[in-house]
């Protein structure tokens, strides 16, 4: 494809992209974080079926390598689609490809390409009318801090933001979560509006002169249309780095032309060729550099968090699992701070977040036996979201810790009802119906806790207690012994 605008540099002009693509640090989300590893290997699959259809389409006569490769080119696809529902846009992507670049854009080309898709594209609209439930999905607003409309405003912002990490990527900008400012109107904030023109004249332009340039309307379009799954009215994070993994695929093709391009023009001037030259590599450099030091913040939960947490200071999330953080590894002064941090921060998410927070410094105070403010923020947690069943067994133990063992059983049941199997819930319970003279139930309740395999010796423990209440202290001495070796 590259040699009709190349010729004898097109394979400088691959090499070059496929270099500022690969080691450009906003990929690092992508190919580092363990959850992202997804991006990369649908990606992977992408490239394979796009390469396997170019190779299908471009063989000549009757081989048997065509409709091998075309084979090879659906399996790819296939598992590229399976790998992350994003890569649901390669058909269109192979569509804009065979057209613009191998076909060529002409009159006939059109027709033919028309007449092609018309039957499988009317299809495929009528089994997602039949099988998509457009009201599931946007149900999915309802536990998000934006609505469809904001979402579909955002976007666009979100779209020249990206490329704008693309372009200058620098530590300092790159974060796993954004605080990003929503759009609530064409002028709210007043750059929504130009982004949407913006975007919608690149693309204007890439239809127009995709007889002209077929490889930059080409790249153009698949940016934007690679994006446009992730970027539509379907309830997803509003931003993240990884999401540009696939897309700027080609992004740096119009640019690594023009290098070679100018490289050509310098090509009798031997100092600035040199000293443009030295400028690539040195951006190459740089970029490799930010991508180390962009790795290292990944390096464990403590410093991918801090970070955040640094550069998105007003967001919820950072501040919450960086206390988590601190919490597992016993430093309650710092878990304690984050925690607040993320009380009174911009909920990026949905209030439901405010109440796990909340909870969490129910249990920090817990075990700092400050049970009232214990009490205080676990109700805090049950009044943000009544449905959360942990709080609820956080006010029954302190109940319980006070011999107010109505009250401990009713936040219990109610815990139980919201998560009938959990165990842990059945062990609570069992404690507070033996602290209430109870044994049979608490006896009840502990097997039910041994069958959900939960905490085996606090369950043997709790058997062995109410036999002994139950004057069966051979029995009792059996479970105790059981209790001691479990786990």
């Amino acid at each position: 494809m590259l040699s009709s605008t190349s010729g004898e540099h097109s394979y400088g002009v691959a090499l070059l992209t496929t270099v500022l693509w690969a080691v450009n640090p906003v990929q690092v989300g992508a190919v580092t974080y363990v959850v992202q590893r997804m991006a990369g290997m649908a990606a992977m699959f992408y490239i394979m079926a796009m390469y396997f259809y170019l190779i299908a389409r471009t063989t000549m006569g009757a081989s048997w390598r065509r409709p091998l490769f075309f084979v090879f080119c659906f399996l790819s696809a296939l598992c590229s689609i399976l790998t992350k529902a994003n890569a649901a846009m390669l058909p269109v992507s192979l569509l804009i490809f065979d057209l613009l670049l191998i076909q060529g854009v002409t009159r006939e080309s059109i027709i033919r390409t028309t007449k092609l898709i018309a039957i499988p594209l009317f299809l495929v609209t009528l089994i997602g009318y039949y099988y998509t439930n457009i009201s599931i999905i946007l149900d999915g607003y309802n536990h998000r801090p934006f609505s469809l409309t904001e979402r579909l405003l955002t976007e666009p912002r979100v779209l020249l933001f990206y490329i704008s990490l693309i372009l200058y990527p620098l530590t300092s900008r790159l974060t796993l979560l954004h605080d990003f400012e929503l759009s609530r109107g064409f002028f709210d904030p007043w750059t929504t509006l130009p982004a949407i023109l913006i975007i919608f004249f690149s693309m204007v332009y890439a239809i127009l002169t995709a007889r002209k340039r077929p490889l930059v309307s080409f790249c153009i379009l698949f940016f934007f249309l690679n994006h446009l799954i992730e970027g539509s009215f379907i309830p997803l994070e509003i931003v993240y780095e990884h999401r540009n993994y696939l897309p700027s695929m080609f992004f740096f093709l119009p640019i690594s032309l023009m290098v070679v391009r100018a490289m050509e023009h310098f090509a009798r001037r031997r100092t600035l060729l040199a000293f443009f030259a030295a400028f690539v590599i040195l951006v190459i450099i740089i970029q490799g550099v930010t991508v180390y030091l962009q790795n290292g913040i990944y390096k464990d939960e403590l410093s991918l968090w801090s970070d955040n947490a640094v550069k998105a200071p007003n967001l919820q999330r950072p501040h919450h699992n960086l206390a988590l953080d601190h919490l597992a590894a016993g430093r309650l002064d710092e878990a304690e701070r984050e925690l607040h941090w993320a009380l009174v921060s911009r909920d990026d998410v949905s209030r439901i977040n405010k109440s796990i927070t909340c909870r969490y410094l129910g249990l920090l105070y817990r075990m700092r036996a400050k049970d009232d403010l214990a009490e205080r923020h676990f109700r805090k947690a049950v009044e943000n979201n009544p449905y959360y069943p942990e709080p609820y067994q956080g006010l029954a133990e302190i109940m319980a810790a006070r011999a107010r063992y109505e009250e401990a059983q009713k936040y219990i049941n109610r815990a139980l009802s919201l998560a009938p199997g959990r165990v842990d819930f059945h062990l609570t319970l069992g404690i507070i119906l033996l602290e209430k003279g109870q044994p049979d139930d608490a006896i009840r309740e502990a097997v039910t806790a041994l069958k959900g395999q939960g905490n085996l010796s606090l369950a043997y423990a709790l058997l062995a207690k109410a036999y002994e209440m139950k004057h069966n202290k051979s029995v009792s001495r059996h479970f105790k012994r059981i209790a001691q070796h479990a786990n």
